[in-house]
């Protein structure tokens, strides 16, 4: 950046700086909006690709003026895992073709002064190297996705047979408590219908008697009366 700055910069370090520095400036902006409010998946990929973008474009410019070097690699294998990993298999795969394009000019501006067979084979290995990293990638993210979903719908499943579960016990302390209820009324009933019918016996005994004023009569039958409309409720 110090030589960018002071224009005795090359045109390949001129490429470079401004890939890092607009990478950087990308970054900034989309943990900002992504601040303020929530990236959809179509935002959410749009950035990753542009971010991957400028991660190959960077490694792309760094082998101009470094050469086929381990760290230039991991730059165009890191891109490509990333944009794979966020903007999917597509642009992933024609990211993976980039370094394979720029050889040419790299091959242009080589200052060891290689052959074009060595580009041509660092072409080949990189294209096929990032295209094989990208496929493996997808399969791995498609892999895991399918079994997340899976685990997800297992647990939904699960949750959803709890909560059955938990209902049916509901029910079964319902249909206790009810039982309880009944076996109580029954007994209450059978202990009632006991004195009535000792009542009814004893007042269907008076009402033979003879020698019983009207007075007396009327409440016997009073009795009686009463003992056949409670009967009458028990059995409700």
């Amino acid at each position: 950046l110090v030589r960018v700055l002071s224009g005795s910069a090359s045109t390949p370090k001129l490429l470079w700086a401004a890939s890092l520095v607009s990478g950087g400036i990308v970054g900034i902006v989309s943990v900002l909006v992504a601040r303020k409010r929530p990236v959809d998946e179509r935002g959410l990929s749009l950035a990753g690709a542009v971010c991957s973008l400028f991660m190959m474009l960077g490694g792309c410019t760094g082998m101009t003026e470094t050469g086929p070097t381990i760290g230039v690699g991991v730059a165009f294998l890191l891109s490509s895992m990333f944009a794979t990993s966020v903007a999917g298999e597509k642009p992933a795969l024609a990211l993976a073709a980039l370094p394979a394009l720029w050889m040419p000019y790299a091959a242009s501006v080589d200052p060891e002064g290689r052959g074009a067979e060595f580009w041509v084979q660092m072409a080949m290995q990189s294209l096929f190297g990032c295209t094989v990293l990208v496929l493996v990638v997808h399969r791995m993210q498609t892999s895991m996705q399918a079994a997340l979903v899976q685990t997800q719908q297992a647990l939904q499943q699960e949750r959803e047979t709890r909560a059955q579960w938990q209902e049916a016990q509901q029910d079964l302390e319902r249909a206790r408590r009810h039982a309880s209820v009944s076996k109580l009324a029954g007994g209450v009933a059978h202990d009632v219908n006991n004195a009535l019918t000792v009542v009814q016996n004893a007042s269907s005994l008076l009402a033979t008697v003879d020698g019983l004023d009207e007075e007396d009569r009327e409440l016997v039958d009073d009795i009686l009366q009463a003992s056949h409309t409670t009967a009458a409720t028990v059995r409700g």
